[in-house]
């Protein structure tokens, strides 16, 4: 006796009922799937907050090596650093390696500010002061942090 022939001797009360039942069962199993399912995507939201956090920390750090590397610029000695090509060289050096952490951390149009700063220091061994407030600025609000 297949299927087909015993649920046609079945009577419909008894039908709806084994439906039924069988629609629960699968319920129960999809609502069981489903709730595994968004307890995996809530922990991976989870890890996935503590490292925007640690990039937020990197982005900050990175903020405060421009920042410590613009005023050791405007504190220079500028006939000094014209003969001291030692020390020229080492703050370029400076400007290259925050760089490289801002081209991976930090949005491009920041990138590429900075990235006129080091030129504009390589070529006069200085920096504007207007550009330099520009680009702090830009850092303060891709940060949010309050002047």
């Amino acid at each position: 006796m297949n299927i087909i022939e015993f649920m046609k001797n079945l009577d419909a009360k008894i039908l709806c009922a084994i439906i039924a039942l069988i629609s629960s069962i699968i319920g129960t199993i999809l609502g069981a799937f489903l709730t595994f399912i968004f307890n995996i995507l809530n922990e991976i939201i989870k890890r996935n907050r503590d490292h925007i956090v640690h990039i937020k920390d990197v982005k900050e750090n990175i903020y405060q090596k421009c920042c410590e590397l613009l005023d050791k610029v405007t504190l220079l000695d500028k006939n000094n650093v014209i003969n001291n090509t030692e020390y020229y060289e080492r703050m370029v050096d400076n400007f290259i390696s925050i760089s490289v952490q801002m081209k991976l951390f930090t949005p491009r149009h920041i990138f590429e500010k900075f990235a006129e700063l080091v030129k504009e220091f390589s070529d006069n061994k200085d920096i504007s002061k207007e550009k330099e407030k520009d680009f702090i600025n830009i850092l303060r609000k891709d940060l949010k942090i309050e002047e």
